[in-house]
């Protein structure tokens, strides 16, 4: 795609929205009202005469102000959303990606929060495995408000790349907030269901004992037919063969003794 959905600016101070208003009204765009982002806040809106669309977020303790500059035929009103794009970036300093990076490396893990959503605001709309690494980062670092930064940066890339890390965030974030955050960004950006992926690892298998061990229960036969043919090993009471299970046979008159009669059902059982 040789087109631009979409072009976000990222101020490096902050802007009032009453500021970058003045800055509307003396451009000639005309204010259509404000409106309530459920993770971004509130958007004040304006529409250009050739078809742009600029809405202003002048963000919170997590984010940087940025303003978004899109359109409701982006193909058509490029030219509209290059103009409007320019105008805000002379009027308020801002940031490049590269500038926005190189703060983001330097500055103390618990105050990278606000960094970390400059840096989603100024990435392009393709996806850059250092702004990726930087969001997977955030997801899982043990500052809340960084984590909650990068949630916002997930919103602000939507880059495929983006989703199982995401998914494996919503799945371990202590927070209840943040996780149903994940879940509902999940759900909405990369149709994932993250309780999919919530599975028990089996069980070891029992162990095996031994036919030969001493006190190991023995192992039940199975007939032809695959059934379990009960067995059970009792200790025999005086004066009865372990063997046969019948009586000791006495000696003969030619002090020999008899060889015990073995039945046709017996059946050998190897100990």
């Amino acid at each position: 795609m040789g087109w631009w959905q979409q072009r976000r600016i990222a101020f490096r101070a902050p802007v009032e929205t009453s500021a970058f208003g003045n800055l509307a009204a003396s451009t000639g765009w005309l204010y259509a009202g404000g409106e309530d982002h459920e993770w971004l806040g509130v958007a004040s809106t304006w529409r250009s005469l050739d078809g742009a669309i600029v809405r202003f977020y002048p963000g919170d303790a997590i984010c940087v102000p940025f303003a978004e500059i899109t359109a409701d035929e982006p193909e058509v009103h490029q030219r509209a959303m290059a103009e409007a794009d320019a105008i805000a970036r002379r009027a308020f300093p801002c940031f490049t990606l590269a500038e926005a990076l190189s703060l983001l490396h330097t500055t103390k893990p618990a105050a990278k929060a606000p960094i970390l959503t400059a840096v989603a605001a100024s990435a392009p709309e393709h996806h850059r495995s250092d702004v990726a690494d930087a969001v997977t980062s955030g997801l899982f670092a043990p500052h809340r408000p960084v984590r909650a930064a990068a949630l916002r940066a997930v919103l602000l890339t939507r880059w495929p790349q983006l989703a199982r890390p995401l998914v494996a965030h919503a799945l371990t974030e202590p927070e209840d907030d943040l996780a149903s955050c994940a879940h509902a960004l999940a759900g909405g950006i990369y149709r994932q269901d993250c309780g999919a992926h919530l599975a028990t690892a089996p069980g070891p298998p029992p162990p095996r004992h031994s036919q030969n061990t001493p006190g190991a229960p023995l192992e039940v036969p199975a007939d032809s037919s695959g059934t379990p043919q009960p067995v059970t090993r009792t200790t025999p009471p005086p004066g009865e063969s372990p063997t046969t299970s019948g009586p000791l046979a006495s000696p003969r008159e030619d002090g020999n003794v008899a060889s015990p009669t073995i039945p046709d059902s017996f059946t050998f059982i190897t100990l």
